[in-house]
């Protein structure tokens, strides 16, 4: 059942218009018609059963039928904090971090980053997290952050975060780290673009109390690194599985 952001809040029985952007989505591209079940959801994470009763060009017009349970945010917050990869598979990063509930992501350019995107990136890169919220129907979309220098991004994770850095050289492993080192419940997970980190700013992130971590000793590119750990991340934080 498609699960779709409202603006604003509703009432039980109020007849709503669902405008151009999900509307027409709605009605040409997923060929919804009257009749037809969607859920709304609302700011305050309210969720709606709703009929939908006129198809239009550009909207669609539904009643409101009931209210299901709410969505709450995740008690557990996980930030990534991603080394800046080549254009199309740091795009892939964002869609795939909302799908899988990531709270927010920090970019950042570091000794070995490759691809340095200008600041208007960010304008896009927040079009694919909307697009991907929509799509999966998480209801929180990750925060975007600026892009920052790597020392920067260190500097904006407090120390309510479990900060847990990757090294191609090796490290405790995710597992035990999640299993027995997170005790402020909100994690951090820090990984590096295509060319991995400097041994210098590895000692400057446990300066700033990260725990190094691998996920083995297979060579990961930095998109699959990201994945990964997000997903084991989650697993643990009763986010997934």
């Amino acid at each position: 059942m498609r699960l779709i952001p409202f603006n604003r809040e509703v009432l039980i029985g109020e007849s709503v218009v669902i405008g151009e952007i999900d509307g027409k989505h709605l009605a040409k591209v997923l060929r919804f018609k009257k009749g037809d079940i969607v859920k709304l959801y609302t700011p305050s994470g309210r969720v709606f059963l709703s009929i939908i009763e006129d198809v239009h060009k550009n909207d669609v017009t539904v009643i409101v039928k009931s209210r299901e349970a709410d969505l709450n945010p995740p008690s557990n917050k996980l930030t990534i904090v991603q080394g800046i990869l080549k254009s199309e598979r740091f795009e892939w990063v964002l869609q795939k971090s909302c799908e899988l509930g990531v709270f927010s992501i920090i970019p950042f350019i570091s000794k070995r980053t490759v691809c340095k995107p200008d600041a208007n990136k960010i304008e896009r890169w927040g079009k694919i997290i909307t697009a991907a919220s929509k799509q999966s129907g998480n209801p929180y979309p990750p925060k975007l952050n600026e892009i920052s220098t790597f020392d920067k991004a260190l500097k904006k994770l407090s120390d309510e975060f479990l900060k847990i850095i990757f090294y191609e050289e090796g490290g405790k492993s995710l597992k035990d780290i999640l299993t027995y080192d997170n005790k402020m419940g909100n994690v951090a997970l820090i990984i590096g673009s295509e060319g991995g980190f400097e041994r210098d700013e590895i000692e400057l992130a446990m300066r700033n109390n990260c725990i190094v971590s691998s996920l083995g000793w297979r060579i990961l590119r930095g998109e699959t690194a990201a994945i990964t750990s997000i997903s084991i991340a989650q697993y643990y934080l009763g986010e997934l599985g």
